[in-house]
């Protein structure tokens, strides 16, 4: 879908994602693959372009805690910003998650060019004293 801009069924699609994985062999060969069909259900859509996303290292998930103070998240997104970072998902967990009653927890799901960006982000908030820490590593085999 992305590089091709062309939407195909996922059974459609099984021809030329086995030439791509090396699963079927065509050293040596012309060959092609029928990539057909577009009956993609729009849920289903959404979960093979945020899994693409996340095979790809453009989303990044991480942990990190915040003192609760007015302020403090903002202070945290400018950073991210700064870096060219886009916030995609915030979970902001107030109350039972931390041993303290200053702190929160906070689960952020943020877009990145790529893994070398996320790397690069991840020493940004470090450097500024956040005890940061990746949820899911984004990289899928």
């Amino acid at each position: 879908m992305e590089r091709a801009k062309t939407v195909a069924e996922p059974a459609g699609a099984v021809a030329l994602a086995a030439l791509l994985s090396r699963a079927v062999s065509a050293n040596g060969r012309q060959s092609c693959a029928i990539v057909s069909g577009g009956n993609v259900d729009l849920n289903m859509m959404d979960r093979l372009l945020q899994f693409g996303l996340d095979a790809s290292g453009r989303h990044l998930r991480l942990r990190t805690e915040l003192t609760d103070r007015p302020g403090a998240l903002v202070r945290l997104s400018t950073i991210i910003a700064d870096q060219g970072a886009n916030i995609f998902e915030v979970v902001h967990h107030r109350i039972g998650s931390s041993n303290s009653v200053n702190l929160v927890d906070l689960e952020l799901t943020l877009e990145v060019r790529d893994r070398a960006h996320g790397e690069v982000l991840l020493n940004a908030l470090r450097a500024a004293s956040y005890v940061v820490e990746v949820v899911q590593p984004f990289h899928h085999r």
